[in-house]
């Protein structure tokens, strides 16, 4: 038997084992957030050219005609890992994919939402999921996305969405200055900010959105069916009444 051998015990084996097979763990876990990084880099590569010929599609402030109810249903979206909205009783489920540096999504707050939230959202009948799909040509988007999931961790995830879903002209400093207006622990959030599980968790949402369909923002789901763009209230209005209509005939 070699020299060396001998010298280990039966304690130094087991913790040798354990060392590389805790190396191997750590390796795993780290070859699988590449390889979603991986995954998730090459979607928004094949989306960016469909995504900037729709933007500038859209910008000819063209409106198209308001969806219908039964046009398309997709099965399987869920309100992700971001808070909800509302009621989680809620029969109506009304999910988006964004990002926060998208214009027509601004848009959407500012003409759109106030009468969803107030008609709907606040009268308990629909319960609302922000989800991330941050555009390769918003190139803040994705750390607005983690900033916002970071200010969840300390119960202000909303009041962080109003201010980067309201903002103009996004910028790095203000999510940093938005964190401090709203008095959060910037110890946490800076540590929040470099965990790569939140940015998983951001690649995941994206991922599913390209799964479910989604190629711009922003893209609606009211329980599963699938309005794309910035639609008048109208348009919400009819499928959500739809929907909350049909929960009814169900119980």
């Amino acid at each position: 038997m070699n020299e060396d051998l001998k010298e280990v015990s039966l304690p130094g084996t087991i913790l040798i084992a354990s060392l590389i097979l805790g190396g191997s763990i750590i390796f795993s876990a780290k070859l699988v957030s590449r390889n979603l990084e991986k995954a998730v880099a090459k979607l928004r590569q094949d989306l960016l050219v469909d995504i900037k010929k729709m933007e500038q599609a859209r910008v000819k402030e063209m409106q198209p005609e308001p969806a219908k109810p039964e046009e398309k249903i997709v099965k399987g979206v869920t309100s992700g890992s971001n808070p909800i909205k509302g009621n989680p009783a809620a029969p109506v489920l009304l999910v988006e994919f964004s990002d926060f540096e998208c214009p027509f999504s601004k848009r959407f707050y500012q003409q759109t939402f106030p009468s969803i939230d107030k008609e709907y959202i606040s009268t308990g009948k629909v319960k609302f999921a922000y989800r991330d799909f941050p555009l390769p040509m918003h190139p803040l988007a994705k750390d607005a996305a983690i900033a916002c999931r970071c200010a969840g961790k300390q119960n202000k995830y909303w009041e962080m969405f109003d201010k980067l879903s309201h903002t103009k002209q996004l910028e790095q400093a203000q999510l940093t200055d938005y964190a401090k207006e709203l008095k959060l622990n910037m110890k946490s959030f800076d540590a929040c900010r470099k965990d790569e599980t939140i940015a998983n968790e951001v690649d995941k949402d994206f991922s599913e959105g390209a799964n479910f369909g989604v190629r711009g923002t922003p893209a609606f789901f009211i329980n599963g069916r699938l309005i794309e763009g910035a639609r008048p209230f109208e348009t919400f209005k009819e499928i959500i009444e739809n929907e909350i209509k049909s929960s009814e005939g169900k119980k």
